[in-house]
């Protein structure tokens, strides 16, 4: 049987494979921790795409070391725009938390 996809969406796995139910803050702040945790491996990943993709291209075209150079460049712009990205993306979903805190306070839910 099928859970309804609200419900399937609170459900984590743990490394042994054992379920866990994430629910409200937890769930979020878990998500927005994965989404930080991923830039100390993006940054290297494209860094290394752009710097292989520009050896290959310099060993197609015989123009050895300029390709190499402009897409390792290329590849460490790209690492800077996903830190970028990333960061503001957890800053908004912080301050969104922050906004959803006080309006739960200023409910009376104390």
């Amino acid at each position: 049987m099928a859970l309804p996809l609200e419900r399937y969406r609170q459900f984590g796995q743990t490394g042994r494979g054992v379920s866990v139910v994430l629910k409200g803050k937890g769930f979020r702040k878990a998500g927005a921790w994965m989404d930080l945790s991923i830039v100390g491996i993006q940054f290297p990943v494209a860094i290394g795409i752009g710097y292989f993709w520009g050896r290959w291209m310099d060993r197609w075209l015989g123009t050895h070391p300029w390709l190499t150079i402009i897409f390792a460049l290329f590849g460490v712009a790209a690492g800077f725009v996903n830190l970028f990205r990333i960061t503001l993306r957890a800053t908004r979903e912080e301050a969104a938390e922050a906004a959803r805190a006080a309006a739960e306070d200023g409910n009376g839910n104390s």
